[in-house]
């Protein structure tokens, strides 16, 4: 179809400038007759425009290549690039992770503070009384008569610094302090025991309104 084209092409232009030529001769005088290609020359003429084109061709088609080769190179780094960058804002959101609730130091030290409140707090004990012998009180940690032992469920008035045990002395060996209660502090006698053959006494009691040390 190419070359049909091509010769109709070739033809009309022989045609055009065979009637320039005419044109020419009855213009001006004494001038030769306007010589006519061959046919060789045509198809010379063409053979010699279809290499023309299919050279273009063959050069075109490796530019869109090497094209696209280099677009594939310059490609992959940058992809490469994109994840490196991305795969470090993780490990960076990561190292900067913040809980989003944080204990609370305040209400830890609050708790804290309402166990330690002495009304909190188991105050019953063992406590020392003192030492009751012939009929009186060589000394005595509670305010009671002098010739008298405390009562059971009765309150009483610490006079001294008073150790709270946990157990009543065994073999000597006293129990564990587990409070200290101070002067003026009210308590209640729940019951009497006696330690030993010098006259030591003890009561098990609740302390009220307690000033304690630890």
């Amino acid at each position: 179809m190419i070359i049909a084209f091509l010769v109709s092409n070739s033809s009309l232009l022989f045609a055009d400038s065979l009637f320039a030529a005419e044109d020419t001769v009855d213009t001006k005088a004494n001038i030769e007759e306007v010589s006519t290609p061959s046919d060789i020359e045509v198809m010379n003429a063409v053979v010699d425009y279809l290499h023309y084109l299919e050279n273009k061709e063959k050069v075109n088609s490796s530019e869109v290549l090497m094209n696209s080769s280099e677009s594939s190179v310059n490609t992959k780094p940058l992809n490469a690039e994109v994840k490196v960058s991305e795969d470090e804002e993780a490990n960076a959101q990561a190292i900067v992770l913040i809980p989003q609730k944080l204990p609370n130091h305040k209400d830890s030290i609050d708790q804290m503070e309402v166990i330690d409140t002495p009304e909190k707090l188991p105050l019953e004990g063992w406590v020392y009384l003192g030492r009751f012998s012939a009929e009186k009180w060589e000394n005595r940690t509670l305010m009671h008569a002098d010739n008298q032992i405390p009562i059971p469920n009765k309150r009483y008035q610490v006079v001294s610094t008073l150790h709270l045990r946990d157990a009543l002395p065994v073999k000597g060996k006293l129990g564990r302090i587990i409070r200290q209660l101070n002067m003026n502090t009210k308590v209640t006698v729940r019951k009497i025991q006696r330690s030993g053959k010098k006259g030591d006494y003890w009561a098990y009691i609740e302390a009220k309104e307690a000033l304690i040390k630890n």
